[in-house]
Parts: structure tokens; C-alpha cells; sequence
């Protein structure tokens, strides 16, 4: 661990990494959580997990080109829980989507997923979400970094996009 001064505002970990290049190559666009396209895809993996009648709830929209080809892909969260909470409702769910063209064709790849179609009780539900989106290896890709968190523990993931299915290469968790 290490103490970094001055420490940004808010409670969420901190993401240190000493590089010689540039970290931040590309700056992710930020974009309205109320855009009706990505509700529908949201919407098309939740029926896959059979989760029809919920509200989806888009919590992050973060557009950029991620290895710099000129072709900008979307990463949506979407969450339905409370992380703080030991329950999940009757069609709780939370993901992590990054959305990409492949061959002419939108692919969505899932980053982080649970899903409880039945709810459940004392069962700890899972909450993701995009902590941060670096070049990590000083290649001029970009990384998708994920944060995940439950009732008691949380940790991180780090996806690779050089090829054209993500590849998870590094994740960490901490639980009580």
C-alpha cells in the first residue's frame, strides 16, 4: 500500500501507476445515462438471464476509442443494487458491457455480471462499475479497469482489449 497526498475526494480506492508514457492517451467521453440504445441492450442481456419486468438503470456511459484505430467503443454500467445491502431484490442485477464493431456488427462483451432473477436474502449481491480506462502496458491500448463491490468486500479487475474479444489479466479481491 501507499499513502498518496493529496487524496482525491470520495471513499473509492485509489489507482496509482508509475509509468514512463502516458497513461491517459485518450480521455474517455462521458455521455448521458438516458439514451434509450443502451437501455435496450442492457434490457437484451437481462432477458437472456430471465429478467424481463425491471427498470434498467444505467449508471455509466463512457465513450473512446480504446487502442487508437480510429473506431470509438462504449462501456456501460448498469446496476439495479445496493452494495451496502446483504439482499438483492426479485430481479437485482448489475453488469459491466463493452460495446464494440466487429466485422460491421455491434459485439457486447460482458465485463462483470450477477444477476438474481429470484432475489435472495443474506446473499451478499455484487455491484460493477468502470473505476478507470489506462494504458497500463505503455502500448497506446487501453485497459478497462472494473471495480466490483458486495456487502462485505470488494476488488478490481483489469481487462486487455489488444485483441478483439477482452481478455481478463489481472484481478484482485478483498473480502471480510
Amino acid at each position: 500500500s501507499m499513502d498518496v497526498s493529496p487524496r482525491p475526494g470520495g471513499q473509492e480506492a485509489v489507482i496509482a501507476l508509475g509509468a514512463q508514457w502516458d497513461a491517459l492517451p485518450r480521455v474517455p467521453m462521458v455521455q448521458s445515462t438516458d439514451q434509450e440504445t443502451y437501455r435496450d441492450a442492457v434490457r437484451t442481456v437481462l432477458h437472456t438471464h430471465e429478467i424481463a419486468t425491471v427498470e434498467i438503470r444505467i449508471t455509466q456511459i463512457l465513450r473512446l476509442d480504446l487502442e487508437g484505430d480510429g473506431v470509438e467503443e462504449v462501456i456501460v454500467s448498469s446496476s439495479n443494487l445496493d452494495s451496502l445491502s446483504p439482499n438483492a431484490p426479485r430481479g437485482g442485477y448489475s453488469l459491466v458491457a463493452l460495446r464494440r464493431v466487429i466485422a460491421d456488427t455491434v459485439a457486447t462483451f460482458l465485463l462483470g455480471e450477477d444477476y438474481y432473477s429470484d432475489g435472495c436474502t443474506f446473499c451478499g449481491p455484487v455491484v460493477h462499475r468502470v473505476a478507470a480506462v489506462l494504458d497500463l502496458t505503455g502500448d497506446n491500448v487501453m485497459e478497462i479497469i472494473t471495480a466490483f463491490k458486495h456487502y462485505e468486500g470488494e476488488g478490481k479487475n483489469i481487462f486487455s482489449v489488444a485483441g478483439s474479444i477482452p481478455e481478463k489479466v489481472l484481478g484482485w479481491s478483498c473480502g471480510v
